[in-house]
């Protein structure tokens, strides 16, 4: 079953060879961001893949400095112009996780009306800062499933697919967003279903499991967005200039500028 770490390219056995990596890759990691809740400590991937881990500050200058948490990431192209109307934490996050509502930005600078939830593997950076806020976000889809059409003529002949929704060629649909449609309490998350055109595409594999992972780049409605997927999750076969239907988890950073 596809997870956020194997779309990456991140696979493992059990929980031992799963921490037994991540302490590794928390040594390898040599950069720092600074937040109000510590710091994250940054292990990044030649193919793009990241973990960002989450250290808080020291107790003392002699204590061992805990890992509090993690989450994965991948640094592809993708630069989305949105405007950030909420910050959302959910029951069982840490000081380092959250995920930012926004709005897409057109070219002519007004808001779009639809809206997004993403993950921010960046979240403690910049939770405490005024809202609406406008920038530029790198936004990557982890996939839980895709299906690969080689042309719009494929994709309009197959079937709904088991979501039973039919979308067109170019679609985004925050169902992430309905989970507190019948129970307000509930979170919304950041999954999304959407379809776009494949505008880049290249197999990757991840040089610490020798693992395989799909990266792509798919241009949507008023957006394009990076996807990473683990193989076992791909129906049919991606090809640029081809039509995917992706439903994912969005993880995303706020850029510099």
């Amino acid at each position: 079953m596809a997870s956020n770490l194997s779309s990456i390219g991140f696979a493992f056995t059990g929980a031992d060879a799963f921490q037994d990596a991540m302490l590794r890759l928390a040594r390898d990691a040599i950069e720092r961001v600074d937040c109000s809740a510590g710091d994250y400590s940054i292990w990044r991937s030649r193919t793009g893949a990241e973990i960002w881990f989450h250290l808080p500050p020291f107790g003392t200058e002699d204590d061992a400095r805990d890992i509090a948490g993690l989450t994965p990431f991948f640094e592809g192209t993708s630069e989305v112009a949105v405007e950030i109307t909420e910050c959302i934490t959910r029951p069982g996050d840490n000081e380092f996780e959250g995920a930012f509502l926004a709005r897409l930005v057109l070219d002519d600078g007004a808001a779009d009306q639809y809206s997004l939830v993403f993950d921010a593997v960046d979240f403690a950076v910049h939770a405490e800062r005024e809202l609406p806020l406008r920038a530029h976000a790198r936004l990557t889809g982890f996939a839980q499933s895709v299906r690969a059409f080689a042309d719009e003529a494929g994709f309009a002949a197959a079937d709904a697919g088991g979501h039973g929704i039919r979308l067109g060629p170019q679609a985004f649909v925050p169902v992430g967003q309905f989970a507190n449609i019948e129970d307000d309490a509930a979170p919304r998350t950041s999954e999304v279903l959407l379809t776009g055109r494949v505008v880049e595409h290249r197999k990757l594999v991840n040089e610490v499991t020798s693992t395989p992972f799909h990266w792509l780049l798919v241009g949507s409605v008023g957006a394009t967005f990076d996807v990473v997927a683990d193989p076992e999750c791909v129906r049919g076969d991606i090809v640029e200039d081809g039509i995917v239907e992706v439903r994912c988890m969005l993880f995303g950073r706020l850029l510099e500028g």
